[in-house]
């Protein structure tokens, strides 16, 4: 596990496109290896239950819990060693679906505590389902159907519900991002270079019931992150797909509609308050520390997005470049981030497409930045 200090930054930036100075360079900051082929395809990372969870792809545990201050990986497991299928956070408590040999199960989960909560009856439990939380309901997101429930008790309902178009339709509920609120659903794809597109859902309480009805959609537009503030504004960042021409950008939803904040102006000029430089992606969004946004700008570091404009916390360059050695060649591959979270206020945390978990922490004098590997073979 490499350990190395970042020079510290701070800069406050108004309106006009940053002008940003030369970054760090993790590759020679972090002097990283050729990497064996057996890493771990990390999806995403999650703050959960007062954990730091990442995402894989492939073989193995799907989620599994990183130790920021040992470096360790080890697989989340469910009562009586199931794995986790599906989990959420919300203001409510920590939420997670088990699958093994006992079916599908629903647990409320307090720290060490998990307690079993009744699924619907006539649950498909051969069918995949999704999972997310408000502060006040919890929802079991099927192909063709919305199960939900108070968090605290009562019986489930359940809706049917057919997506905004043709593309989500075939992959509702896989969205890779969802995010509950007292109003709303909001559901995000990512599908890289091919695009992706958001879906709101508006949740109306009608004759003891609710209605869900589909207000808003953004097509083409892969969805790289979807956050709510404390006062409820919704925050969603947009990265780069250049088969179709999109560039990245930041939108904020509220009950005055959707606004577009930042955008890169490289395709199709600048728009919004704030822009980004150049053709640099934005790779990760998250709650910071004073309840603004945190963006991930693949090629710059990470910024606040606060009222007054864009504020500089952390300038590197984000993508690692390494070596793989494979079927007797060597060849250069690119790895970046694909998700992040602020655990607290001096700690921000990436999870890369191959080259594990980075770990900046502020120090004095600059960020301390470690990077910890995952092991291809976790069981």
């Amino acid at each position: 596990m490499n350990t190395q200090r970042l020079p510290a930054t701070l800069l406050v930036l108004g309106a006009a496109c940053i002008a940003s100075p030369a970054t760090a360079d993790l590759n020679s900051e972090l002097q990283v290896p050729p990497l064996a082929p057996e890493q771990r395809t990390l999806d995403d990372i999650h703050l959960w239950n007062g954990q730091v969870i990442i995402e894989t792809v492939g073989d193995g545990a799907r989620f599994n819990v990183v130790s920021l201050e040992t470096g360790s990986v080890t697989p989340l497991k469910c009562p009586g060693g199931a794995r986790v299928f599906d989990l959420t956070e919300s203001a409510s408590g920590s939420f997670a679906l088990c699958k093994g040999s006992l079916g599908l199960r629903l647990f409320s989960v307090d720290e060490d505590r998990w307690s079993k909560m009744g699924l619907p009856k006539r649950f498909a439990e051969n069918k995949w389902h999704r999972i997310c939380a408000s502060s006040s309901t919890i929802f079991l997101l099927g192909k063709r159907t919305i199960y939900f429930r108070s968090v605290e008790r009562g019986p489930w309902s359940k809706v049917r519900f057919i997506p905004a178009n043709e593309e989500f339709r075939k992959t509702f509920p896989f969205a890779q991002h969802l995010l509950a609120t007292e109003d709303a659903l909001y559901l995000g794809w990512d599908w890289g270079e091919w695009g992706g597109g958001l879906q709101k859902i508006r949740i109306v309480d009608h004759d003891g019931g609710k209605d869900f009805e589909t207000v808003g959609t953004l097509t083409g537009e892969p969805v790289r992150g979807i956050v709510a503030k404390p006062d409820g504004t919704v925050w969603v960042a947009t990265g780069l797909a250049h088969l179709s021409g999109r560039e990245a950008g930041l939108l904020q939803d509220d009950d005055s509609g959707t606004t577009e904040l930042i955008s890169q102006s490289n395709y199709r000029g600048s728009s919004g308050s704030f822009s980004l430089p150049g053709d640099t992606d934005i790779s990760g969004l998250a709650l910071g520390p004073r309840g603004f946004p945190y963006v991930a700008a693949t090629a710059l570091g990470v910024f606040e997005v606060s009222n007054s404009g864009l504020a500089e916390v952390l300038r590197a360059d984000l993508r690692i470049r390494y070596t793989l050695r494979e079927l007797g060649s060597t060849i250069g591959v690119g790895s970046s981030p694909q998700g992040m979270v602020v655990p607290d206020e001096g700690t921000i945390v990436l999870a890369t497409r191959s080259t594990g978990v980075l770990v900046f922490r502020r120090q004095i004098d600059g960020f301390d930045v470690r990077q910890i590997l995952v092991p291809g073979d976790n069981p």
